[in-house]
């Protein structure tokens, strides 16, 4: 009989582990890992949520963590009792939840994340990866589905055709967040598509610096920004996530000063005084905004002025090697700035006691952007405003007759006199548009996995003999644990940045070359496909999560667009006429940026009320609240066998003992 029960029980945990909704990793290297265990699998079984223990890596312990089916149904319709008070979910009707087949694998894992990570406070159970009292837990992730994987990876190119259906698909396993994103990669690509075409005619039939090609862009990046809009309002309501941010959990780093009664849902909800997170935000900004601003000007400035002397003054040997050395040189010293920077980027915002992720991950990107703006449009504008204008004046006198005072004096300064390259604002452009995509493809598609392969078959030395015998039922599933247990955490900043980079690209500078928008298009299909790749092959799956919005981005994106009508008519104006650069006027290039700004605020305001976004109609809170009162909803309850509560325990200690006995030996 005992043989049996117990036969009965791996069966069970072996269910669990097949069917695992997230996987917590323990640190097995840590002397509390057997108090944060057996705390951490309490707390779990106590809260209606079926466990089991495994060895993971070398270093680590999994704990596969899978809901139980009566307690997922009454999560998901508390959740959507609140979707429907809060107006992210219309449909009184999707409220009822018969049973676990209505609920797709996005909303499932998000729940369960939620329920787990979210703070005591608001009714969730607070363990969060790094904080006491489980600062042994290293992350908790869910794993990739293989089947959608591999059908998402081989159809991957309907995205570029605007199939509906496959982001219906990739909301239903990712959630909104990555379904949004997808949605406006392919969204820009069909505008950049768009606008090829109007590259192609300025081209072709415009005179260069054409202010007539200037205006077409500029209206182009203004009807994008519109028309995403009405775009992502009609996804977000497709996919009930309309005021969705009301409902986001706190993280467990916050710090409330006090507690307020939310007057729709009745609870009490964590309150922190945003005049105080906006005084943090800025006594913990401006001085980082000041200091790396300039630490990273200065660099740009001394690479450009290197740059121009080693190219257009130097007449050595090897000049075509060492006109090569600003841009190297220039790129190994932002690296470690770069790091830097992101570090205490970072812990500012940490700072900043925000509360939701998503208001975290907000704040952060705006510092990291700052610095992503400023290394890829620098040297445009010190190129079209400082080197096209001035270049004559302060060569001669400050870089050919200063150095051909020092050591240079032997002969490697030119002493002609010095012309004005025309051709060096253009080709730093299509150098951004190219080259700098390819090393950025590099960077992040071939660099990650090089890394991973030297730290696995050079760097990495076991620092135990296991011996483990896995389960033969769970043999595939384990191993697909301990490879995306070493993969990175997937970041959305990234993404984003790539697109509205390019966007900016083409808003503030495609003047300089019409054909710009070709490049971006070819960029744009590449990075969709990256992007798939990367999701599928090498990040972990990311936690589902519920957004109305790409914001901050489409703030970023207004922002590129505005400074677009100043930089492009004023670049048009430099440079449209057989007038040298250094003779037109600073003053008269400044007055027609303001009135194209001027005209741009205009705009904007024109085409907001042309295309206005359809606001959704949502009945007032009382009759929302009064609706539900009538509904009666019956939740049936769901066959479930609960699984052992000795057995997770008991696993726990049998996987730390294979540990210790490995780590007996080394010690002999």
């Amino acid at each position: 009989m005992n043989e049996k029960l117990q036969s009965y029980e791996k069966q069970l945990t072996s269910d669990i582990v097949n069917n695992c909704d997230l996987i917590i990793e323990v640190n097995a290297s840590s002397k509390t890992c057997q108090e944060t265990l057996s705390s951490l699998l309490r707390e779990l079984q106590l809260s209606h949520f079926s466990t089991a223990v495994r060895p993971g890596s070398d270093t680590s312990i999994f704990v596969f963590v899978k809901v139980q089916n009566d307690y997922l149904i009454e999560l998901a319709h508390n959740d959507r009792t609140s979707s429907f008070l809060c107006g992210a979910l219309d449909d009184l009707n999707h409220v009822n939840v018969n049973s676990v087949t209505d609920i797709d694998s996005s909303e499932r894992i998000r729940l369960v994340y939620d329920k787990i990570t979210g703070s005591k406070t608001e009714d969730s159970l607070g363990i969060c990866p790094g904080e006491n009292p489980y600062a042994d837990i290293i992350s908790i992730f869910p794993l990739h589905q293989p089947k959608f994987d591999i059908k998402w990876s081989k159809y991957w190119y309907q995205l570029l055709l605007g199939n509906k259906k496959q982001l219906d698909s990739i909301n239903a396993e990712y959630g909104s967040q990555v379904a949004l994103y997808f949605a406006f990669a392919d969204f820009f690509k069909t505008g950049v598509f768009v606008l090829s075409f109007w590259g192609i005619l300025g081209y072709y039939f415009l005179r260069p610096y054409s202010y007539i090609f200037a205006i077409g862009v500029a209206l182009w990046g203004a009807f994008f920004i519109q028309f995403w809009r009405v775009q992502e309002h009609k996804l977000t309501n497709h996919w009930s996530t309309v005021n969705c941010q009301s409902l986001a959990k706190s993280m467990t780093e916050f710090k409330p000063q006090s507690y307020r009664v939310d007057s729709l849902l009745g609870t009490a909800r964590p309150y922190y005084p945003q005049w105080e997170i906006i005084v943090r935000s800025t006594i913990a900004n401006v001085p980082l905004f000041l200091i790396s601003g300039c630490i990273l000007l200065f660099l740009i400035a001394i690479a450009f002025i290197v740059d121009v002397t080693l190219s257009e003054v130097y007449s050595g040997p090897l000049k075509s090697i060492v006109s090569l050395l600003p841009a190297v040189v220039f790129q190994v010293l932002t690296l470690p700035f770069t790091f830097i920077y992101s570090i205490v980027a970072e812990r500012l915002t940490k700072l900043e006691n925000r509360r939701t992720k998503t208001d975290f991950q907000a704040s952060l990107s705006g510092k990291m952007f700052l610095q992503n703006f400023m290394l890829s449009y620098t040297a445009l504008f010190l190129i079209s405003y400082i080197y096209g204008p001035f270049a004559e004046y302060f060569v001669p006198h400050y870089i050919q007759n200063r150095m051909s005072q020092s050591f240079f004096s032997v002969g490697y300064i030119a002493k002609s006199t010095f012309k004005l390259n025309p051709l060096r604002l253009r080709n730093q452009y299509i150098y951004f548009l190219t080259n700098a995509q390819v090393i950025n493809y590099i960077t992040i598609l071939a660099v990650p996995q090089l890394i991973s392969y030297v730290k696995k078959h050079y760097m990495s030395k076991p620092t135990r003999e296991l011996h483990i015998q896995d389960i033969p039922s769970e043999t595939v599933t384990l191993k697909r644990a301990r490879s995306e247990a070493e993969k990175i955490e997937y970041d959305c900043y990234n993404d984003y940045k790539d697109f509205v980079l390019m966007f900016g690209f083409l808003v503030m500078f495609s003047p300089i070359y019409p054909l710009a928008p070709i490049f971006s298009l070819v960029n744009c299909v590449l990075y969709i496909r990256s992007s798939v790749y990367r999701f599928t092959k090498m990040v972990k799956k990311p936690v589902p999560c519920r957004v109305d919005s790409i914001a901050p981005w489409d703030q970023r994106l207004s922002l590129l667009s505005w400074l677009g009508c100043i930089t492009m008519p004023s670049i048009c104006y430099f440079y449209s006429s057989t007038t040298k650069p250094s003779d037109k006027s600073m003053v008269i290039a400044a007055v027609i940026g303001l009135l194209s700004e001027h005209l741009w605020f205009l705009l904007r305001m024109f085409i907001s009320s042309v295309f206005p976004v359809d606001k959704t109609f949502f009945a007032p809170a009382k009759e929302r609240q009064h609706l539900l009162a009538e509904r009666s909803f019956s939740i049936p309850p769901v066959a479930d066998v609960p699984t052992s509560t000795t057995t997770a325990f008991e696993e726990a200690d049998e996987t730390l003992s294979i540990y210790r006995t490995a780590e007996n030996k080394k010690t002999k």
